[in-house]
């Protein structure tokens, strides 16, 4: 059916046997995207308990860390007000983990777009949805901000 097509096409493709990721990097050859085209990143907190995870690349656990639900004055609070963030910045699993998911982060975006990924969706969980996962990903938004990447963020368990 497709054979008067083929006299006419600029290129003929045979995809028999390419992954995905082959025929990604023929076509890429062929039709290259704008050069400065860089992965877009989506941060997303949200609770264990309510939890749809569908479309996440990553999830990184945040019930580690102090849960200030249960501290006088921090509960009706969230990830995002001064006094969530001390009482989670004096948790003492916080640096190193902070330090360590920062490096990781450096090293598989940069790994991921060389792969031709555009998209990345990273979601950091806790229990309910309102503290440490919203620090944690507040955190994380601040620190891809400063190194200059397309990220957004949205807080699941925030009501707004």
């Amino acid at each position: 059916l497709i054979a008067p097509l083929r006299e006419k096409a600029d290129f003929v493709l045979d995809t028999s046997y390419s992954s995905p990721n082959e025929l990604r990097l023929k076509l890429g050859s062929i039709f290259p995207l704008a050069n400065n085209r860089s992965i877009q990143i989506m941060l997303q907190s949200f609770s264990f308990r309510k939890a749809s995870l569908a479309g996440i690349d990553m999830v990184f656990d945040c019930r580690f860390l102090k849960n200030p639900n249960w501290v006088s004055g921090l509960k009706d609070l969230n990830g995002t007000d001064e006094e969530v963030k001390d009482y989670l910045r004096k948790d003492k699993s916080w640096a190193s983990f902070k330090k360590n998911i920062l490096q990781m982060l450096d090293t598989i975006i940069p790994a991921f777009e060389r792969e031709g990924k555009s998209y990345l969706s990273i979601g950091l969980g806790c229990t309910g949805g309102q503290h440490r996962s919203v620090f944690v990903a507040e955190q994380l938004h601040k620190h891809l901000l400063q190194v200059k990447r397309d990220v957004k963020i949205f807080h699941t368990g925030l009501k707004n």
